[in-house]
């Protein structure tokens, strides 16, 4: 039991809140309500349907295996909060939009320079 409180406490103190704060922070200010709710809506549903798995699972494999399953995710959204977040402490909210736009644009410009392979739809004629 004292494990499980340990594993609520650090996931709340730690990337818990993370998906709440992007939904914030991401998003432009003219989609920023309608992004959060859809946001909050596959949050929600994904919470519901680990609670019916959890019983399924818990049978299946055992609780601690259960929970450290659950610590490898934290590890694995921890792993991609920082390879893939900017930091956006003390910056605005159009700061931080045009950062991400900026990041994007980029992102576009290095696929669109990248050479094209010719595709191949299958074997070479062979004049048989």
């Amino acid at each position: 039991m004292i494990g499980l409180d340990m594993f609520i406490a650090c996931f709340a103190v730690g990337v818990g809140g993370t998906g709440w704060l992007i939904q914030g922070e991401m998003f432009p200010t003219a989609v920023r309500g309608q992004a959060a709710s859809i946001g909050a809506t596959v949050d929600w549903l994904a919470n519901y349907a680990l609670i019916e798995a959890f019983p399924a699972w818990q049978r299946s494999i055992g609780l601690g295996w259960v929970l450290v399953c659950f610590a490898v995710l934290c590890v694995v959204a921890v792993l991609f909060v920082n390879r893939y977040l900017p930091e956006t402490k003390g910056l605005s909210v159009e700061e931080i939009s045009e950062q991400f736009e900026s990041q994007a644009a980029g992102q576009r410009q290095a696929r669109e320079a990248r050479p094209k392979a010719p595709r191949r739809y299958g074997a070479p004629a062979t004049g048989h």
